[in-house]
Formats: C-alpha cells, sequence, structure tokens
C-alpha cells in the first residue's frame, strides 16, 4: 500500500472497529434485558461485571500493563467509577422497563450533553452553530421521550438521567493522567460496579444465582461488554474522535434489529423522528467547529 492507501485504510478500520464495538454492546444489554426479567438488579450487575473483570485483567496482563493497575485507585478513577455504578443501576432499572431502541438512542445524545455541560463545568463557549445542534438534540431527546404522552413513565426519565451521568463521566475522565491505559480504567471500571452490584444485592435479599440458560446469558453479556471495550479502546486509538464518531450511531441500528426480533419493540413515529434528529444534530456537533 502507498501512504496515501494507508492514510485512507485507517480511518475505514477504526470505522469499522467502532461498529464492531456497538454491536458488542447492544449484544451486551440484550442479554442484561433479557436477565432483567428474572433477576434482580445487583445480582445482574455482579454476575456481568464479575465476569467483564475476569476478562479485562487478563488482557491488561497480556498487555504488559499490569505494574499500572495501581491507578484505578486514584482520586478521579474512583469517582468515575462511582458515577458509573449510579449511572449502571439506572441504566438497568430503565432497560427493563424500556423497549430498547429507545433507551439506546436517548443515550446518543450523550456528546450533545456533553458539549452543554462542558459550557458549565469548562467555562466554553459554543458558538451559533453548536449551539443550535445541542437544541435539536436536546428537541430529539424530547420526541423519545414523549412527556405527557401514553408511552411516557418515570423510566424514561432514567434514561435522561444516565445521560447527564454518562456526561459528568466523561469530563471526569479528563481529569485520569494520559500515562494510565484505556484498559486499565476500563478494568477498574468493571470491578469497581460490580462491588457496588454486590452491595446493592444484600439489600435485596443476598446475591441470587441464575438458572443454567441465565448463566449462558450472564457469561454472554460479560464477554461482549469486554470485547465491545477493548474494540472501543482499539477504535479511539487508531483515529481521530471526530472521524470515528459518525459510526457510533450505528449502535442504532442494532438496537432497533435487537428491539424488533428479540422483544418485537417497534418505536413510533415520533420516536423514530426523534431518533432521526438526534443522529442528525450528533454528526452536525462533530462537524461545527463553534
Amino acid at each position: 500500500m502507498t501512504s496515501v492507501d494507508d492514510a485512507r485504510a485507517g480511518p475505514i478500520k477504526a470505522g469499522l472497529m467502532m461498529m464492531l464495538s456497538s454491536l458488542c454492546f447492544i449484544i451486551n444489554d440484550t442479554g442484561m434485558k433479557l436477565l432483567s426479567q428474572t433477576m434482580p438488579t445487583g445480582s445482574l450487575i455482579s454476575l456481568r461485571n464479575g465476569i467483564a473483570s475476569l476478562l479485562l485483567l487478563a488482557y491488561v496482563l497480556a498487555s504488559g500493563d499490569g505494574g499500572k493497575l495501581s491507578a484505578i485507585f486514584g482520586r478521579w478513577a474512583v469517582l468515575r467509577t462511582l458515577v458509573d455504578a449510579a449511572l449502571t443501576v439506572l441504566f438497568l432499572v430503565a432497560l427493563a422497563h424500556l423497549p430498547i431502541a429507545n433507551l439506546t438512542t436517548i443515550l446518543q445524545s450523550l456528546p450533545i450533553v456533553v458539549a452543554a455541560m462542558a459550557i458549565f463545568t469548562l467555562r466554553e463557549t459554543p458558538g451559533l452553530s453548536r449551539l443550535l445542534t445541542i437544541l435539536a438534540g436536546f428537541a430529539g431527546v424530547l420526541l423519545i421521550v414523549q412527556p405527557g404522552g401514553d408511552d411516557f413513565s418515570i423510566y424514561s426519565m432514567l434514561g435522561v438521567g444516565v445521560v447527564f451521568l454518562a456526561a459528568a463521566r466523561d469530563i471526569m475522565t479528563r481529569h485520569i493522567g494520559q500515562h494510565v491505559p484505556g484498559s486499565v480504567i476500563a478494568f477498574g471500571n468493571v470491578i469497581g460496579v460490580a462491588l457496588v452490584g454486590l452491595a446493592i444485592s444484600f439489600f435485596e435479599g443476598g446475591l441470587q444465582w441464575p438458572t443454567l440458560g441465565g448463566w449462558g446469558l450472564g457469561v454472554m453479556s460479560g464477554v461482549f461488554v469486554a470485547a465491545g471495550l477493548v474494540a472501543l479502546i482499539k477504535c479511539l486509538r487508531m483515529a481521530p474522535i471526530s472521524v470515528t464518531a459518525p459510526f457510533r450511531y450505528s449502535v442504532v441500528l442494532w438496537s432497533i434489529l435487537s428491539g424488533y426480533f428479540v422483544f418485537e419493540d417497534v418505536p413510533n413515529a415520533l420516536a423514530m423522528g426523534g431518533i432521526v434528529l438526534i443522529i442528525v444534530s450528533g454528526i452536525a456537533a462533530m462537524r461545527v467547529r463553534q
């Protein structure tokens, strides 16, 4: 290949890796939604994250980054894990009661919410174009949540809460040193959330073990969430975020397919309009400079 071909192949490979990561996360979410019908939240989190922790620990050690594991006890890393634990609980509760496509697409407003929160936390002043994309993204969320509609519930608002917690988590990530590998941060995250899941299980009557089929779903979810995190890390190191971010919206397609074939969920017309609006505004937000 020539250098020009290499330059073109890099973003393509990174985009495909992002799509693979998104598919892995949706397979994980599908398994967790199915498990939520028979297992309480604490046991659910403990099972999935316990498996993912073992897999990510093996990946960190195989990568030669075992000596950097102490970084998971840093102040910002611990705070990030606690916030991620809170949003994980809210996400699983919402996932058990909402169509997977609707909830997943609400989460795609995350880049827009991060940009909005940066106005207040990082003193960033957006230009008119970026402000319009933020407002369009919020409008898309409202079309999916549909406050006042027949399908509106507290679980829709939990999805919105997840977005704001995820935005806070991402902003906290900027305070973690660049010398800490992403796989180490991911490992600290999943094992910390697993411990929180164990704590929650005590308030739910103790840890509940899954059935044989439940073990299969738990292992599947743990494998695919770990694989999704590794694929995401590789993707972000292949090309700039601005290049790979549009491919993140493939998760909406995967979630619609999962909702249709596994749960027989079909978004209504307003929700489909909100899905399109969030995707368009998100891509536009990545293209505008101010």
